[in-house]
């Protein structure tokens, strides 16, 4: 790949395959999309799937409140339940937002909100859901799912005060497993003085 911040996708052969650089308002992630054999073209360095963050760190108490939620909802309903982050490009700050949804103990079926996906000024950066008491994992189903370049977490074992996370970037079924302080601020609980991560009780 080449030195240029004007260029949104790059695509380069490498002796594992053809690869793609693809700048996303999330990051960047560099994932394979073909796996042709580079190495009769005299090709030797392979690459791997890698991801950038570019957003600001997300503050901790974000994830505080996405664990305070999956609490409520195991409690309630002894149940799963998906939250998705989002970016605010005009307040340059992130927000949690609870979609309509049908949980059960094992599986969650959430409903596209066009107006979200569709309005310019907002991204979003992850998608998350609990596992109630169950392990942090992927399951077949989440793997399917993964298709988007974003963010995937899962909690498990909600009800514990030390409950199993599970931080991906993924793009197109293909990831990279991070550590929370890697896209996490430990120490930041707001990015600015107004800040709210909040749940409503409405969502």
């Amino acid at each position: 790949f080449i030195e240029d911040e004007t260029k949104r996708f790059q695509n380069a052969i490498f002796a594992n395959g053809v690869w793609q650089k693809r700048k996303e308002p999330v990051g960047t992630f560099t994932i394979q999309v073909s796996k042709l054999d580079g190495k009769p073209l005299g090709l030797t360095q392979d690459c791997a799937f890698d991801f950038e963050f570019a957003l600001p760190k997300i503050p901790i108490s974000i994830l505080h409140e996405i664990h305070k939620l999956y609490q409520a909802v195991s409690k309630k309903f002894r149940s799963e339940v998906y939250v998705s982050l989002y970016w605010d490009k005009v307040k340059e700050d992130y927000f949690l937002h609870v979609p309509k949804q049908e949980v059960s103990g094992a599986q969650v079926n959430f409903e596209n909100e066009p107006e979200m996906l569709n309005n310019p000024d907002i991204v979003i950066v992850m998608d998350s859901h609990s596992h109630v008491n169950m392990g942090a994992f992927w399951s077949a189903q989440d793997r399917a799912d993964q298709t988007a370049s974003r963010l995937f977490s899962v909690m498990g074992k909600v009800d514990s005060a030390t409950p199993e996370f599970l931080l991906t970037a993924g793009s197109n079924q293909q990831e990279k497993k991070l550590k929370i302080e890697e896209v996490f601020d430990m120490e930041c609980q707001k990015l600015h003085e107004h800040s709210d991560y909040t749940i409503s009780e409405a969502l």
